[in-house]
């Protein structure tokens, strides 16, 4: 039989950032080629701004609730809920609330290394 995997996000549990961000690792094990997080970001006041970027690939995020805004390199995006975007990873980036609290889902591919920071 084929690999499935069946998640449940709507615990407490994940790694939660000093600033208040939620990641929920919901990729099993048998997907090697992708990794799927639902973030909970705080309220824009309280929001981590840590400008970062990873050594390859692709980043899609996709706005389940609330809105965001997303700097990629140098360019500024409002995506609103029901809306998404897709950049390279490895372009400098940043995510923050956009005037309210938002929970986001993060599809990676391929997959950060699991035993580093997010």
């Amino acid at each position: 039989n084929k690999p499935v995997c069946v998640f449940d996000v709507s615990s407490e549990e994940g790694l939660l950032t000093d600033e208040g961000t939620r990641f929920h690792l919901v990729s099993c094990d048998d997907f090697h080629y992708l990794q799927v997080i639902v973030v909970s970001i705080p309220h824009p006041d309280d929001s981590e701004r840590r400008v970062h970027k990873h050594m390859s690939g692709n980043e899609l995020i996709y706005v389940i609730s609330g809105a965001v805004v997303i700097v990629v390199e140098d360019k500024t995006y409002s995506i609103a809920e029901g809306q998404g975007i897709i950049f390279a990873s490895d372009a400098e980036h940043v995510v923050y609330g956009d005037g309210q609290a938002a929970k986001v889902l993060l599809v990676t591919a391929p997959p950060y290394n699991r035993g580093a920071d997010i």
